[in-house]
């Protein structure tokens, strides 16, 4: 079974390093990700995608406020924020089904 290791801003700034001991920014973080998915030849994703798909499935299995925890946010509305994709989702999955059933 993995494990999921949580490194405080130290460890992180220690470990998330160019190289050349300049730090990653969220963006510069993001475009290293794509770079090497375009290397790796596969589907490009950034962290946040990673983030997202970790919410949606703790709210899924375990509750909206398992999600908010995992996430560390104080409020709830900001948790919601990914609800709002996947209630968008829905809509579009059914508006399908909707004209599937009606034979168009």
């Amino acid at each position: 079974m993995a494990q999921i290791r949580v490194f405080s801003r130290v460890e992180a700034e220690e470990r998330y390093s160019t190289g050349q001991g300049q730090l990653y920014t969220n963006n510069s973080f993001a475009q290293a990700c794509k770079r090497g998915c375009r290397r790796a030849g596969v589907d490009e994703f950034v962290p946040y995608d990673l983030r997202r798909t970790v919410a949606t499935k703790t709210r899924a299995s375990l509750g909206k406020e398992a999600a908010k925890t995992l996430l560390g946010h104080a409020e709830e509305s900001t948790t919601d924020i990914y609800l709002l994709e996947e209630v968008q989702e829905a809509m579009k999955v059914a508006k399908a089904l909707a004209k599937y059933g009606k034979g168009k």
